[in-house]
């Protein structure tokens, strides 16, 4: 496992005064946003940045931009703008009456010579800044695919600038995998290698969400990253009297024990093993064994789960705000984090920590990961002693490990909750995890 020398908090590393902001691009497909999607980690690492300082380009129309940077953000388009030469050709099979033909030729090409469509992309960005005016001093980049990594690099080459550069998940396999002819889908994955490497060695700070990913990416590419482990801001500032406040005891006749759920939940990636949970928690309900799952995601999850719904043990409550969340991870016994159980599902979160570790471990209260047993969380809970990992897939299964942790002791909760808050403060922190980028930037410490 790959260590990590945790930057120092003091204020004596901060930039010299009067040192200067740099200008950034900034290139994901998740763009920043305090809401959802990837780019809440990133918006965090960036907070105080003048809006004038940043133009971005981003590929998920459904992302709800930072309010502070709205008009700075240019949306590429779905699919990949071909380059003049292919417009004509695609032009006459369409006329020709063969355009579902013309699409599948059109990605045939894009899989086997990708750069003259990557140079469209490039040329559409250069041409927004251009007429923007704006002259990047830095390149910030959070990709999830060849087509997003390849446009920050080539705006660092063109302006000769250096780089940031955060890999959220395993997305070189993710993005590889989709390409169905071995051959091919090796040469793709080497592009990425290269262009992994390229980023690498222009970058100032090279981060990702876990030691498990930093690991497999110094293996592939040659270049350090630091672990940031999906850090977040201290959620408790200003209410640290609530933390490891006892709970009433959980047991027959008394208070339900509570399991809390927040975040995303796409069918094919947490979903599908979070309606699993839904369906177990229901059955030891009926069977003598009380417990209660809460679920807070956005309101497109809204049907799956209120499909499970059942009163007084499983309950969707909506899409809420971080004062909300609080007081619902302080008000649990366990807060869940999932995957998916499917080992194709699982590539790209394979070495990801879940988006909200951090606030679980923040509040100071036990993990339960569910999911595929190779998946990272698991081996984190178990290394730190965050939790419990449940790692049956079928409901019996399921059933008898939740029976376990529901039978842990209180004094034994409030140690591992303890315990969590100790860890976040080490390793989960957003004022040390932002350290290395917000240094390159020029931004002083959170």
């Amino acid at each position: 496992m790959t260590t990590t020398t945790l930057p120092s908090l003091t204020r004596s590393d901060a930039p010299a005064d009067g040192a200067a902001v740099k200008s950034v691009v900034y290139v994901a497909e998740n763009a920043l946003s305090y809401v959802q999607g990837g780019g809440v980690v990133a918006s965090h690492v960036l907070k105080g940045l003048p809006a004038d300082k940043l133009v971005g380009f981003y590929g998920y129309k459904g992302i709800t931009v930072s309010p502070d940077y709205g008009d700075r953000f240019h949306l590429l388009p779905p699919d990949w703008r071909p380059p003049a030469w292919w417009s004509r050709i695609e032009g006459g099979m369409r006329r020709a009456g063969m355009a579902r033909t013309a699409w599948r030729m059109k990605h045939a090409l894009v899989r086997r010579h990708p750069e003259p469509f990557l140079n469209e992309d490039l040329r559409d960005a250069l041409a927004v800044l251009d007429k923007r005016g704006f002259r990047p001093d830095i390149v910030y980049t959070a990709p999830l695919s060849l087509r997003f990594l390849a446009l920050a690099v080539g705006i660092a080459r063109h302006f000769n600038v250096p780089m940031a550069v955060l890999h959220m998940d395993d997305w070189l396999e993710e993005d590889s995998k989709t390409i169905p002819a071995p051959s091919v889908r090796e040469s793709w994955r080497q592009r990425i290698i290269a262009l992994m490497r390229e980023a690498g060695q222009r970058s100032l700070a090279s981060t990702t969400n876990s030691p498990h990913l930093a690991e497999k990416l110094e293996g592939v590419t040659g270049q350090p990253f630091f672990a940031a482990n999906n850090a977040c801001p201290d959620l408790m500032h200003g209410k640290t009297e609530r933390l490891f406040q006892p709970l009433p005891a959980a047991q027959p006749g008394g208070r339900v024990p509570l399991l809390t759920y927040a975040g995303a939940m796409n069918l094919h990636l947490q979903g599908e093993t979070l309606l699993w949970l839904a369906r177990a928690v229901s059955e030891l309900n009926f069977e003598g064994t009380p417990c209660r799952l809460e679920v807070f995601t956005p309101i497109e999850f809204a049907p799956l789960i209120n499909a499970e719904q059942m009163p007084g043990a499983v309950v969707y409550r909506g899409h809420a705000g971080p004062e909300t969340l609080v007081d619902a991870y302080l008000a649990s016994d366990f807060l869940v984090a999932s995957t998916t159980f499917r080992p194709d599902n699982l590539v790209l979160f394979r070495y990801s920590l879940a988006t909200k570790l951090s606030e679980y471990l923040c509040v100071g209260k036990p993990v339960l990961s569910i999911g595929h047993p190779d998946w990272a969380v698991h081996d984190y809970v178990r290394r730190n002693e965050c939790g419990f990992a449940v790692t049956e897939r079928e409901r019996i299964g399921i059933k008898a490990q939740l029976r376990q942790i529901l039978a842990t002791s209180p004094e034994r909760l409030e140690a591992i909750g303890r315990a969590n808050r100790a860890l976040w403060e080490r390793q989960h922190d957003i004022r040390i995890m932002s350290r290395p980028t917000r240094e390159a930037i020029g931004l002083p410490p959170l």
